[in-house]
């Protein structure tokens, strides 16, 4: 009954992270972080431009 207990208890607490790592990657993507990251990128290459005219 004892392995049993930490069985059950081993795959809630893995449960739990998988959940929190999907959470997270959700957020990573469009409309996320990850999209507000790229916007900031092409911000700056706009900024930058009219100095350097071979950044892409």
């Amino acid at each position: 009954m004892a392995r049993l207990n930490r069985l059950e208890l081993t795959i809630e607490a893995e449960t739990k992270d998988i959940s929190a790592c999907a959470r997270k990657m959700s957020k990573w993507g469009a409309g996320g972080r990850k999209q507000l990251l790229l916007a900031a990128r092409e911000r700056m290459i706009e900024q930058v431009q009219p100095f350097l005219p071979g950044v892409e």
